[in-house]
Order: structure tokens, then C-alpha cells, then sequence
């Protein structure tokens, strides 16, 4: 099981504009925004360009309008270039496709704009997804909430639900994506699907979708980072990066300086914050029991993270082996094109990666025969 990280994308991306089946027209929205989402603090409703995330407009929060609970803003934009937006409304927002015509959306409780067929047929598949997901979660919380359960039948059982969630999420990327290869709705149904599909099916998609697809930024980012997840897996050898020290932040930290000369060494990409990544440092604890005294190093590299949720975290685990952080956020988790942590690791004594995924069990097993004779 792992956890994916938020879509975060480099600002610096170019503005690359999928053709509109439309030309040269003017698009519209009306946004109902109900009172009781609106904060003091609330001063504009802000527009986002998904695939170069960040705003890219903004209009200001508008008056009460007397007797209702609500208010309504119109936003006019270019169609001329088909784009997928967000507006947002501090932790509130919808998406919407910027086709030529009259799109009407209620902030809290739109998932996507209606009155165009792209726009409707990805709010439908959007409920479908966060419908199932959220029954997912209330059937975790209905377990946690039971008592009476070991900790490790419940860690087996939420792991269950995640896998019943993935095969189902697969089963309606599939079902979509297959009918919107040469579209922008299809190049947003690959990147979304990029998270719970297998990669060489992303690749295969990519392969055979038009242009339109091709040439979407988040396509390309994908496609950046699967090249250097390619080249950082079994078989290559490691990437050596820079980073800083847990109790000496000012000083520089190497990958290579936290590798064991001559032995096996596990590296631990992994965040204060991912459960998952807390339930394997357990299983690496174990590893390093029984292999330690035999060689076998562990190094932890911390990503997506604050350092001192780090250290509070290395401390309550009980972590004894060296950990390094990022000094930039996302650079070395960048490096290695890592999508979902923990990713773990193992480097031999030469400095070749001989496994690399998300649960520590297949390592537990290579280790078991390399160490067997010592």
C-alpha cells in the first residue's frame, strides 16, 4: 500500500493550450456561492489553470444579495484554447472545462460545472470516483470504530478495502479513457488514472492517443517523471543526491555518505505524515534486528516534508538509523521520479539497485537468501 502525493507541478511549465473543437468564441459561468461557506477572510474567488498549477485569474467575492442565502458571480473567459480550471474559494472548489458556451456550478457542492457535454461527462465521472472512495473510508472508519480488533487485523483489513478501492478506481479510468483518447478530457483521465493504473498501461494509452493528449503538461510531467523512475530502478545504478542532515540542517547530506561500504544498504523514502511509511519502518526495524550485526544498513530519506515533523517522528518511531531531508522541497523525490511513499530501496556494494517498491516483504525475502550462508 502507498500514498501519493498531491498534484504539485513546477510553475515554469509553458502555457500549452489544447485546440478547442471550438474557435474563436467566449465562454461564461455562473457561480452560485453559498453564504455559509463564506468566511471573513474571503476576499476573492480565485481561477487555477490545472496543468500549469497556479491561478491565472481572480474576481473579487461579491455582495450579499438581500433576502437570499446566497450570491451569484459571472465569470466570462477565452475559449479560444480549450483548459481545464479550478475555481476556488478558500478549502471550496469545482472544476470546469473552458468551452463555448453557458456553464452554471455551486460552490461546496459542484464537483465539476454542468451545461456542456466534456463538463458533464467529467462531473459524472468524478461523483462516481469520490462516491466509491468515500464508501471506502466509511467502511475503514466503521472497522476502527468497532474495537475488539488487533492492530495488525485491522491494518490487514484497511490494506483490503485500499485493494478493493484500486480495482474498482481501474475499472473506471478503463472504462473512460478509452473513449476520450484524442481529448483533453482524456488527457485528464491518464493523469488521474496514472495513480491507481500501472505505468507501461499509462505508457500504452499515451502511445496510442492523438496529439491532443501527447502534448498536455500533465502528460508530459508524467512522462518526465516515469523517464526518471525508469532510470533509478532495478538494474541502474543509484542517483546520488544532496540534502541536509536531521540535527545539522545548515550542513550538506549525501545519499552516499548514509550507504554502507561493501554491504547491502535499504534507503527509505518515506514522510512523517504516511501511515504506511510508519507501519514499514516497523518491518525495517526487524530487518535491521536480524541483518544488522551481518552488514545490512538502513538510511531514511525524508520527502514532501517539514523537519520538524520529521525529527517529532523519528523520536516517536524510534528510528535509529541516519536520516536526511530534502533542502528544497520535492527535489530529491524528483530525482528518483517517485510518485507514491515509501519507496524503498536496495542497493548492493556496488552500488546497483537490485529492488525497488513500496513494501519492504520483497527485500525481507532477497535479504533472506543473501544472508543465508553469512
Amino acid at each position: 500500500m502507498k500514498l501519493k502525493k498531491h498534484l504539485i507541478l513546477p510553475a515554469t511549465l509553458l502555457a500549452v493550450l489544447l485546440p478547442s473543437c471550438q474557435s474563436g468564441g467566449k465562454g461564461e459561468i455562473s457561480i452560485k456561492i453559498p453564504d455559509s461557506i463564506v468566511e471573513s477572510s474571503h476576499t476573492h474567488l480565485y481561477f487555477m489553470d490545472v496543468a500549469l498549477d497556479k491561478a491565472v485569474d481572480s474576481l473579487p467575492l461579491p455582495a450579499d444579495i438581500e433576502g437570499q442565502d446566497y450570491r451569484m458571480l459571472n465569470y466570462a473567459y477565452n475559449s479560444d484554447s480549450l483548459r481545464l480550471m479550478k475555481c476556488r474559494l478558500g478549502k471550496h472548489s469545482f472544476s470546469f472545462f473552458t468551452e463555448a458556451t453557458s456553464l452554471s456550478a455551486t460552490l461546496d457542492s459542484s464537483v465539476c460545472a454542468t451545461g456542456s457535454s466534456m463538463n458533464n461527462e467529467f462531473g459524472s465521472i468524478a461523483k462516481e470516483i469520490i462516491d466509491r472512495t468515500r464508501q471506502a473510508k466509511n467502511e475503514i472508519a466503521e472497522i476502527a470504530n468497532k474495537g475488539g480488533i488487533l492492530q495488525e487485523e485491522l491494518i490487514s483489513l484497511k490494506e483490503k478495502i485500499a485493494e478493493h478501492l484500486e480495482k474498482d478506481l481501474q475499472i473506471i479510468y478503463r472504462q473512460n479513457i478509452d473513449k476520450h483518447l484524442n481529448d483533453l478530457l482524456g488527457a485528464v483521465l491518464v493523469y488521474q488514472g496514472s495513480r491507481v493504473l500501472p505505468s507501461e498501461e499509462i505508457k500504452s494509452y499515451i502511445e496510442r492517443a492523438g496529439e491532443k493528449i501527447k502534448e498536455y503538461p500533465l502528460i508530459r510531467s508524467w512522462l518526465e517523471r516515469a523517464s526518471r523512475e525508469e532510470a533509478t530502478g532495478v538494474g541502474h545504478t543509484y542517483v546520488d543526491v544532496e540534502g541536509a542532515y536531521i540535527d545539522k540542517p545548515d550542513q550538506t547530506a549525501k545519499l552516499s555518505d548514509l550507504l554502507a561500504v561493501g554491504q547491502y544498504t535499504i534507503v527509505d523514502f518515506w514522510a512523517s505524515w504516511c501511515g504506511p511509511c510508519r507501519q514499514e519502518v516497523v518491518k525495517l526495524k526487524a530487518l535491521s534486528e536480524k541483518y544488522g550485526a551481518k552488514g545490512l544498513k538502513i538510511a531514511g530519506v525524508a520527502i514532501w516534508d517539514k523537519p520538524e515533523d520529521t525529527k517529532l517522528a523519528i523520536e516517536k518511531l524510534g528510528i535509529t538509523w541516519p536520516v536526511m531531508l530534502e533542502k528544497e522541497r520535492g527535489t530529491i523525490g524528483d530525482m528518483y521520479g517517485i510518485e507514491g511513499i515509501p519507496t524503498l530501496l536496495l542497493i548492493d556494494a556496488n552500488g546497483k539497485i537490485l529492488a525497488r517498491g513500496h513494501e519492504s516483504e520483497p527485500i525481507a525475502e532477497m535479504l533472506e537468501e543473501i544472508y543465508k550462508d553469512k
